[in-house]
């Protein structure tokens, strides 16, 4: 093995503290969650790792906004975002985001939110974590559904049928009949 020093390690390590460190800007931000990323999006864990070195409170709401343009045609955002969530103090902006932009990204996500697990687990979290009542939850898989029209499964249908049920008061379900 050889002893010597050899300066391209330093810069390595160099390089890899400053890819580590806080982040402190919206381009930060971008650039930290496309890295490596170019042609099927950041996964479920590099949202959580870039979500981990955000500098401020003030950046998660563009962390979100971001996370959700560059992670709008896959699962790997609504995934993440609940369990990122449960990290993340109280922060009234990300409460707001949630409940004004994150169900728009649900409805245009579901089939890849189901298709990873073909079980319900990630699009009930994250319904859950718009924070919206159940019927408003019902209303944005309504949507989804309007939006995949003839492209949607008949076991996707099925089972969002079923969400959807689960939502609605049952006293708007009796009236409907």
């Amino acid at each position: 093995m050889d002893s010597q020093w050899h300066p391209t390690e330093e810069l390595d390590t160099e390089s890899t503290e400053k890819e580590r460190g806080p982040l402190k800007s919206a381009d930060e931000i971008r650039a930290a969650l496309s890295a490596g990323t170019e042609k099927r999006g950041p996964d479920s864990y590099q949202f959580h790792e870039v979500a981990e070195r955000l500098g401020s409170l003030a950046l998660r709401v563009p962390f979100l906004d971001i996370g959700f343009e560059l992670g709008r045609d896959s699962g790997e955002f609504g995934k993440a975002v609940p369990e990122i969530l449960q990290c993340w103090s109280n922060y009234p902006p990300v409460k707001t985001w949630m409940r004004e932009r994150f169900p728009s990204y649900i409805s245009g996500a579901l089939r890849s939110l189901f298709h990873w697990s073909y079980q319900t687990e990630i699009i009930d979290a994250a319904l859950s974590a718009t924070g919206l009542d159940s019927a408003a939850q019902a209303d944005v898989l309504l949507d989804g559904i309007e939006q995949l029209r003839e492209r949607i499964s008949s076991e996707l249908l099925y089972t969002l049928t079923g969400l959807v049920a689960a939502r609605v008061p049952i006293e708007k379900s009796l009236k409907t009949i």
